[in-house]
């Protein structure tokens, strides 16, 4: 795969590690702005530890930045620890986790945008098979309206709750 943040044209991602690979220089490209809708696809991927480290430092890195993650099925994260979520859980006031509703639970694409001009998008709902746009602010915005369509849709399930005293 080709160097995921330069500016170019789509790039194409046919397995896990090529997922991990390009959303990790992505995140890691990113500064303030992350929306992230995951499936079980994605959810290994995004339990890399070089990507949940760039995640944090993109939390850390702006007191204005902002991470959304929207779960597209979270069953198997309910019992098992996801990395992802565990750091979502200890850094709430730049992290939000909402689940969409079962009854739109057949959503089958999986995004990640980064500052509004690095996008991925996964179409097939068993494969990490997808495309990728480094520098492509156009295409990202377009990714963006479709996430904050589900965004609003989504809600907060206690499971991703933690009080921390």
């Amino acid at each position: 795969m080709e160097n995921p943040t330069a500016s170019g044209e789509e790039q194409r991602f046919d397995n896990p590690a090529e997922l991990t690979y390009c959303a990790t220089r992505f995140v890691s490209a990113s500064r303030r702005y992350l929306d992230l809708a995951a499936g079980d696809p994605e959810l290994p991927a995004y339990a890399d530890k070089e990507f949940v480290e760039a995640v944090k430092q993109v939390v850390l890195g702006s007191p204005h930045s902002r991470v959304r993650i929207l779960l597209i099925d979270p069953r198997s994260l309910v019992l098992s620890g996801h990395p992802l979520i565990e750091l979502a859980l200890r850094l709430t006031s730049h992290m939000e986790i909402r689940v969409l509703p079962p009854d739109q639970q057949g959503v089958t694409q999986g995004l990640l945008i980064g500052d509004r001009r690095h996008s991925l998008q996964r179409m097939d709902p068993r494969r990490c098979t997808g495309s990728a746009w480094p520098n492509a602010p156009r295409r990202a915005m377009k990714l963006l309206e479709e996430f904050e369509t589900l965004w609003v849709t989504g809600e907060v399930d206690p499971n991703f709750r933690r009080l921390m005293l």
